[in-house]
């Protein structure tokens, strides 16, 4: 049987919770417990966030934020600095760090393919 989308993240929320701090939690156990995937628990417990966390439209930056992450590019290359794309992709996360404010969710990350599709503008 197929269960909701919203009804498996409140099992796995669950489960994450349950683990004492700490700890190194038996996941496997863990996913029969609660009835989820394993590897999904997994993934969870090792940071990924939930796929509501990954943008949407290919488009995890506002405007804003990709013009903060050109200006912290552009003033690395007036140094010298000429950023690899490991440098945007980190960029790009600590201004979505920097803007997230809801402290009950992850916030949103950039893909690892993110970088090589980032343009500048004009």
């Amino acid at each position: 049987m197929e269960y909701p989308f919203d009804f498996i993240e409140e099992c796995i929320s669950e489960a994450l919770e349950s683990i004492p701090k700490n700890k190194k939690p038996n996941i496997a156990a863990l996913a029969r417990e609660y009835r989820v995937l394993e590897s999904r628990l997994r993934t969870r417990y090792k940071g990924r966030g939930t796929r509501v966390n990954y943008g949407g439209y290919n488009k995890t930056l506002s405007d804003a934020q990709e013009l903060a992450v050109y200006g912290f590019l552009e003033r690395m290359e007036s140094t010298g600095i000429y950023a690899r794309e490991h440098m945007f992709e980190g960029a790009a996360n600590f201004v979505l760090k920097s803007n997230h404010t809801d402290p009950s969710t992850l916030f949103l990350t950039v893909g690892k393919t993110w970088a090589a599709r980032f343009k500048k503008p004009g």
